[in-house]
């Protein structure tokens, strides 16, 4: 609570305690959460001083803190939301912190050997199903999210060609495309992922179901209203969440209206189609755009599941 205020004195004294100290040094949880308080928001000078001054953490223990994987269901007095944002990862905690250089010094304390470590944290998952690209661009902090792509080993793990990273890359897409709502960072974004050019590619991605579905033992660890990617479809959440002009640009984009006319009616894992998102959410406009596909029409006027 004192890092969590940024109140230096207090934490000096603490640590001043040895038994304290070694209290903290001895348990694996508690250096990361102090870890996890300190980058998310003190300053580098201050994270300085904890780390090497009152702490002598090494960069083996630094490594050893990344990671760790903090599961808030190990407590039994803490299983609740408010404990669960310790399952943001530190590396998302640094992206946050307002001070300068916080995740420069992040990246030094764990050393250049051992990047891989720093781009696991990225990835890692927290307790709602998303990494710190995903947290980044929930916020708006789309600074911070062009800084870690122009990290290599970053942006290693959002390369189109890897077919593994394409799970990543279709959840990087939903925030972009159907939540953010700033059409210069969907460019922005697109650009980066070398999409806004390659029409074949993000036909491929709008088509695209997400079958990295956590497992049975990850979601009764997760927290009520986790984001289940998996159930998504671009088109139908990109309908929901968006206005008609966002629809149109990203019609624009596709390879041809065969990817739009395909995908418009195609039921997600809610059992929804696009159309239907769009009447749910009393969308006339979009309702009007979609029906003004040949295509979609006769879809409709042929298909009785479609219709029913």
């Amino acid at each position: 609570r004192s890092l969590s205020r940024s109140n230096g004195e207090i934490v000096r004294h603490f640590f001043s305690i040895d038994d304290i100290k070694q209290r903290c040094l001895a348990n694996l949880s508690t250096r990361y959460r102090i870890l996890w308080q300190l980058f998310r928001v003190c300053t580098v000078d201050a994270i300085d001083l904890v780390v090497h001054k009152l702490l002598n953490l090494s960069t083996a223990d630094i490594v050893e803190i990344m990671q760790h994987e903090y599961s808030h269901t190990t407590d039994a007095v803490f299983k609740i939301a408010t404990s669960a944002r310790y399952t943001d990862s530190i590396v998302n905690k640094a992206c946050q912190n307002h001070h300068d250089g916080v995740v420069d010094k992040l990246i030094s304390l764990i050393g250049s050997d051992n990047m891989q470590v720093f781009v696991e944290a990225v990835c890692r998952r927290n307790a709602y199903n998303m990494n710190t690209v995903e947290l980044c661009i929930g916020y708006d902090n789309i600074a911070e999210v062009k800084y870690l792509l122009s990290i290599a080993q970053v942006k290693g793990v959002y390369l189109v060609q890897h077919k593994e990273n394409h799970s990543r890359i279709f959840r990087l897409l939903f925030w972009v495309l159907c939540r953010n709502q700033n059409d210069a960072v969907l460019y922005e974004m697109l650009s980066e992922l070398d999409l806004l050019e390659n029409k074949a590619q993000f036909s491929y991605f709008m088509r695209y179901r997400d079958t990295d579905v956590p497992s049975q033992e990850v979601q009764s660890q997760l927290i009520q209203g986790w984001w289940m990617y998996h159930n998504f479809l671009l088109i139908g959440q990109l309908v929901r969440f968006q206005s008609l002009q966002r629809l149109k640009s990203v019609v624009a984009m596709l390879d041809d209206e065969i990817v739009f006319t395909e995908m418009v009616l195609a039921s997600d894992g809610y059992n929804l189609n696009a159309l239907e998102h769009a009447i749910w959410g009393n969308k006339l406009d979009v309702i009007a755009f979609i029906l003004s596909f040949d295509a979609v029409r006769k879809q409709c006027m042929e298909n009785q599941d479609v219709m029913w």
